[in-house]
């Protein structure tokens, strides 16, 4: 429920980031544009840095419960990553703070607009902001950039955000 069958498709499909759980991907939804892609492990899952940044934003967040907003520079382009529905006291980092690439910055969680509400809602809402925050495109194409969190194989320095 929640996931147009187009996006499920996508989602869905083997080669991905995450073949198996993402349960809503970027676009139309529910009325509303929906931009990012949510990926689902569980409450408690660490959440990873995509790339080296500062942290722009850290806290709460109208929708998302709280959030955290990063920035980088240095892969051939300036973007913003978001990371949302995270518990403020699950947060890891603060406004200011330069973050590694698979560098633990706060954990799943179920707050803000959940659906459903509570802990079986629990997910990482993801966002990618070429040019910085307020900017989004569909995040797929940049997750399947990525390597695990402290794996020696590299990719242009970005790392899976959630395992």
């Amino acid at each position: 429920q929640g996931v147009s069958s187009a996006a499920s498709d996508v989602y869905k499909r083997q080669g991905t980031a995450y073949p198996d759980k993402f349960t809503s991907g970027f676009g139309p939804r529910w009325g509303t544009m929906h931009e990012g892609a949510d990926i689902a492990s569980g409450v408690g899952t660490p959440i990873f840095s995509f790339a080296d940044g500062v942290v722009a934003q850290a806290g709460p967040a109208q929708g998302f419960g709280a959030y955290i907003v990063i920035d980088h520079d240095g892969y051939g382009e300036f973007f913003s990553t978001l990371y949302g529905h995270v518990f403020e006291k699950d947060i890891l980092v603060s406004v200011g703070d330069k973050v590694k690439a698979g560098q633990q910055i706060a954990s799943e969680g179920y707050n803000g607009g959940v659906e459903p509400p509570g802990p079986q809602g629990s997910h990482l809402h993801f966002e990618v902001h070429p040019g910085g925050y307020r900017n989004p495109v569909d995040p797929e194409p940049w997750l399947n950039k990525a390597v695990a969190p402290g794996s020696t194989e590299t990719k242009q320095g970005l790392s899976l955000i959630h395992i």
